[in-house]
């Protein structure tokens, strides 16, 4: 967690994000990616959370006509008796206007079992473990709510895309959340403001959200 700082230096400033909504900029350009603000009300309802505090400028790209790969940064904020934990989360949101899952799931990098039982509570599944693919389970965390369906709907090639998104990154803290729904994918990294999640791993993000897309249609044509 990212606590509250001293008096004086609050723990998301406006020059942070300010340098960090330049360096988004920057970014957007090199890609040759749209400004997509507009399409802030869609994200927020799909991610919708109300420790959500403020969305950078989301940014956009249509690599076909019925897809849409949008990234952007979002501040999270949650109080506690020690003060505020406050986070940038980093994602790359792929929506599309055809259903890609016939589910939604979560999965998400190993960690402690308390933690892992929050997570549950919050997203209002159940912890999934795949016994019959135990070095999968030993890396992902995987949270559904119709857990039978699920473990028919991931098969091998599937879990081997998923286990290279999420473990791919040396760094734990580098690793990403993946939220799959009937017509989106999103992978997300939460980092501290003033060490925000790099570029080169959100470019990353993209490429792991299009090649999850592939292998979600490739399973749809067996």
């Amino acid at each position: 967690m990212f606590f509250r700082r001293a008096r004086g230096k609050k723990a998301t400033s406006k020059a942070e994000l300010a340098a960090r909504a330049h360096d988004w900029q920057a970014f957007a350009e090199r890609l040759e990616l749209a400004d997509a603000s507009f399409r802030e009300a869609y994200v927020r309802e799909l991610i919708f959370s109300e420790d959500t505090l403020k969305f950078s400028p989301i940014y956009g790209l249509e690599p076909t006509d019925d897809l849409t790969l949008l990234l952007f940064d979002y501040v999270k904020v949650r109080k506690g008796p020690l003060g505020e934990a406050r986070k940038l989360v980093s994602n790359c949101l792929l929506s599309a206007t055809h259903d890609i899952a016939p589910l939604s799931l979560r999965a998400s990098p190993r960690q402690d079992v308390r933690l892992e039982t929050l997570g549950a509570s919050a997203s209002g599944g159940d912890i999934l473990r795949l016994e019959d693919d135990p070095e999968f389970s030993a890396k992902v965390t995987l949270y559904a709510r119709e857990t039978d369906r699920v473990q028919a709907f991931l098969t091998a090639p599937l879990k081997r895309v998923m286990l290279q998104i999420i473990t791919r990154a040396e760094n734990p803290a580098l690793r990403p959340t993946l939220l799959l729904g009937e017509q989106h994918i999103l992978l997300s990294c939460s980092a501290a403001s003033d060490a925000p999640t790099s570029f080169e791993v959100i470019e990353g993000l993209t490429t792991d959200a299009l090649s999850f897309y592939s292998a979600l249609k490739a399973c749809q044509r067996t």
